[in-house]
């Protein structure tokens, strides 16, 4: 292709140094305009239809600009691959030499293409796998935990004036304190206590055997040595603890009238059998996926690949980014996060290569088992997921999709289920 040079690199990778006349960037600029007026409402205009003169005042021509090269830059990228039947894995990586409202636009694209694969024996390693997993049977033990959670949930809770006795729930506020400090997160108001379920430290709830409401007690325990605070294991802790209430509860009887208050069953024969089903449906999900985990990783600590380091590094990317998502769903800050487990980003970073490595290993083999085996997904099956996806998201998230990607990932996943499904020989 004229204006493009390819460079081959070490480990599958291609570079593409690429130059653009400006004149085939400025044909763009007002579908460019257009987009960015969507994204950047301008009050007394409709979003999307804001007048070309208008946004380049407000955002500059040179953002204008810059918006129609990388929409230049995505077209030459599908171009440069199929032109070139290169066969790309990964996200290229782009870097713009020039970019200037009259000159031409020079980039360089640099892309990992589908490195040389030994493939091990997979239907060997898969049979194997498959004679190793766990049926799923549903236990007696199973069913009456569960029936047991059921009627804990529909508990009758009765306040009492008598003092507290196993079984009860004590409703408490406490605080607890080391060398006199309160610890952190160490107090909690209201917070009821199931006598005899043993889910607090050994010998909290001893100690409140006999309590009245109203009553405070003191009393001091020793960290075991799974404590969550590490700081604190095996050290003396002091607890101060004030009586709320105490509540007798009553459990349902385990019985016909019991089962048909739940939904549609006609007696406890019947949801009970809707619980096995269920819980057999739960343990075969589990047994799936262990199985899916260990083919994965066995197969890729036998697979003969020279991976790109493109593709660790943006797998290191991807780790770090669910990492900073987890840490600020329970609502803390990552650099509080590195601060307590004394790392830096560089430092999980470099933690996460080796894990990175493993995941891509398995990608790449996944993909070559498909190609080898002529699985595919199909066109109506990634649409039908694309659009499930999309439909439990807002219209918000909607918008900043991807659709193109959003395909490709999809397609990734279906493929992928059709190559375990055939290992593991379950049906497609």
């Amino acid at each position: 292709m004229e204006g493009v040079t390819l460079t081959k690199l070490p480990k599958s990778q291609v570079a593409c140094d690429v130059t653009v006349p400006y004149d085939e960037v400025a044909t763009g600029l007002h579908a460019a305009a257009a987009a960015l007026s969507a994204r950047n409402p301008i009050k007394g205009f409709r979003a999307g239809k804001v007048p070309y003169d208008v946004l380049k005042q407000h955002i500059g021509a040179a953002r204008i600009f810059e918006e129609a090269a990388y929409a230049v830059i995505e077209k030459k990228y599908r171009a440069i691959v199929e032109a070139n039947d290169l066969r790309t894995v990964g996200q290229p990586k782009i870097e713009i030499t020039k970019l200037a409202d009259g000159n031409p636009l020079s980039f360089r694209m640099t892309v990992a293409v589908i490195p040389d694969i030994t493939l091990p024996d997979y239907r060997t390693i898969a049979a194997e796998v498959h004679k190793e997993r766990q049926p799923a049977v549903v236990s007696d033990a199973d069913l009456a935990d569960t029936l047991s959670w059921i009627r804990k949930s529909r508990r009758k809770e009765a306040l009492v004036a008598r003092p507290a006795a196993q079984g009860d729930m004590v409703l408490t506020d406490f605080e607890i304190r080391s060398g006199g400090v309160k610890i952190e997160g160490g107090d909690s108001k209201n917070h009821p206590v199931i006598l005899g379920e043993r889910r607090f430290m050994n010998g909290f709830e001893d100690a409140l055997i006999g309590a009245t409401a109203g009553d405070e007690r003191s009393f001091s325990l020793t960290a075991p040595e799974d404590y969550q605070n590490k700081g604190l294991r095996g050290r003396p802790l002091d607890f101060s603890v004030t009586v709320r209430g105490v509540y007798e509860l009553e459990l349902p009887p385990l019985d016909d009238a019991f089962a048909q208050s739940l939904g549609k069953f006609e007696n406890l024969a019947a949801l009970t059998e809707n619980i096995r089903t269920g819980l057999r449906a739960e343990k075969k999900k589990e047994s799936d996926e262990a199985a899916r985990k260990t083919l994965s990783e066995r197969i890729a600590l036998t697979v003969g690949v020279d991976i790109p380091d493109m593709l660790v590094d943006q797998e290191v990317e991807k780790m770090m980014r669910e990492l900073v998502q987890s840490v600020e769903g329970q609502g803390l800050t990552f650099t509080d996060y590195c601060v307590h487990i004394k790392k830096t980003s560089d430092d999980l970073a470099k933690d996460f290569r080796p894990q990175a490595e493993v995941r891509v290993k398995i990608a790449l083999a996944l993909a070559a088992i498909a190609r080898t085996e002529g699985i595919a997904a199909g066109d109506y099956e990634v649409k039908e997921r694309a659009e499930k996806f999309l439909a439990h998201r807002t219209n918000k998230e909607v918008v900043g999709i991807d659709r193109a990607v959003l395909s490709r990932y999809v397609a990734n996943i279906i493929q992928n289920e059709k190559v375990f499904a055939l290992l593991l020989a379950e049906k497609p």
